[in-house]
């Protein structure tokens, strides 16, 4: 297909929802010219995992720089107002990631159908993110994985058994606001209910990281926010995140947790309720509710059989395919109409 998309990230790094969901775009439109535009300083790993894709770090939108870069349509991703500072003679699309002033566009689309309803947004703008399976590095392999959480059967991997350790984790952006306070507290009464547990953080700040490992009873591992760090969610039986302060508008980590056999437990609220759907995961209101998804998920039979679930659930609701064909229908629909 002979096209060119720009998209323009609000952010330069890789960490975080705005930054994997360009590169989303990238994998799901593999058949297209792909261009970003960052507006923030590239990390270095921002720089690596788009390599190949034509990355351009600017400080705002002007008509002259978009003119060479020549693009057939621009894709803003939670773009304010005041980062753009012409109006653009190009077709121009805006997904929207979250509550802001965004840039006007010649149609818009939102991340969630909770979101969209934040604006008041019609059903047809709504527009489900992808996210590919996180990458394995280690020597093992998919099938591996799968295989020690009860998904096939291979008499070189020992059984699960009931009593093993459980690996409970939770993944999320290294920001003082998504990690609060009320967590140490949460995770020191499931750490004294559940003393078979193993607690695992990525992204922690390292201030909360020594309160954190005395609520755990020194059963916790803390992890450094990277793009590869995704890949411990094929080792985590269960992923496990509250934040009272914080809806998440979308919240990718729910669709990764699942395209690695992962069960999420995580908050009744946001775009987390429109990727769970039965068998598949735990919405939860309370601390209480948290506890008794945990004290299910103990038994190893149910666990296996979740575990199936959410994999074969996001396989198909989360798949690069199934993104590629909805953004091309936004694609046309930003050609011919405005919303």
């Amino acid at each position: 297909m002979n096209f060119h998309l720009l998209q323009v990230c609000n952010v330069g790094q890789i960490v975080g929802g705005t930054g994997a969901c360009t590169l989303s775009v990238v994998k799901s439109l593999p058949e297209i010219k792909h261009s970003v535009v960052c507006l923030g300083k590239i990390s270095p790993d921002m720089s690596r995992i788009f390599k190949g894709v034509d990355l351009y770090e600017w400080k705002s939108i002007t008509q002259k720089q978009v003119e060479q870069v020549q693009p057939d349509l621009v894709l803003f991703h939670n773009t304010h107002q005041r980062r753009v500072e012409d109006e653009l003679f190009q077709v121009t699309l805006h997904y929207v990631h979250s509550r802001i002033t965004p840039v006007k566009a010649d149609r818009t689309m939102y991340c969630s159908r909770w979101l969209a309803d934040q604006y008041q947004a019609k059903e047809e703008q709504v527009c489900l993110q992808s996210v590919f399976k996180p990458l394995i590095s280690t020597r093992l392999k998919e099938e591996d994985y799968l295989l020690r959480k009860g998904q096939g059967n291979d008499p070189g991997l020992p059984e699960i058994k009931d009593d093993r350790q459980v690996r409970v984790g939770r993944i999320c952006t290294p920001q003082l606001k998504k990690w609060p306070g009320v967590l140490i507290e949460m995770y020191e009464k499931l750490s004294q209910n559940f003393p078979q547990i193993c607690w695992e953080f990525v992204g922690c700040p390292e201030g909360m990281q020594q309160k954190l490992l005395e609520a755990c009873k020194g059963r916790a591992k803390f992890i450094p926010a990277k793009w590869e760090a995704r890949e411990h969610l094929w080792e985590w039986d269960i992923m496990l995140y509250h934040n009272p302060d914080v809806t998440e508008s979308f919240g990718r980590t729910v669709a990764e947790s699942m395209r690695s056999a992962c069960i999420p437990i995580v908050d009744n609220r946001g775009g987390f309720r429109e990727q769970i759907i039965p068998g598949t995961g735990y919405l939860c209101d309370t601390h209480a509710e948290f506890e008794q998804a945990l004290r299910e998920l103990m038994d190893n039979d149910l666990r296996k059989e979740m575990s199936f679930r959410c994999k074969e659930h996001s396989d198909q609701q989360f798949s690069l395919r199934r993104f590629g064909d909805d953004l091309l229908d936004q694609f046309q629909a930003a050609c011919g109409v405005s919303a």
